[in-house]
């Protein structure tokens, strides 16, 4: 689709798809070296992977950053109102990338400094 869109720019959405999957991949294996445990499912690579290749390398901090700031605001909302998550379990990080990458397509890539 990126191609079609984007003729001139499709190096660049596949840059974004490379390095969405590979800054994932690269952050589970370390937690998973580091705690013994599974910390971030691969599932959230292949979305990242997914945005990186709909919104470009340039919107996936972007994405990254309002998919962890939304995820953040969320929980702190439920743990004030008495429902804060459980520790023991995991929580999905996908609907947040969803979001994240939504709101990145929407408005373009945050710009920061």
């Amino acid at each position: 689709m990126a191609a079609w869109l984007d003729k001139a720019g499709v190096a660049e959405h596949v840059v974004g798809a490379i390095a969405g999957s590979a800054v994932f991949w690269m952050i589970a294996i370390t937690y998973r070296m580091l705690r013994g445990r599974e910390g971030l499912g691969l599932g959230d690579a292949k979305l990242l992977a997914a945005a990186g290749a709909w919104v470009s390398w340039q919107g996936l901090p972007g994405v990254v950053l309002l998919a962890s700031l939304i995820a953040l605001i969320l929980v702190l909302l439920a743990m004030a109102l008495g429902f804060g998550p459980d520790p023991s379990r995991r929580m999905p990080f996908g609907p947040y990338l969803c979001l994240g990458t939504w709101l990145i397509w929407l408005y373009g890539p945050l710009i920061l400094g």
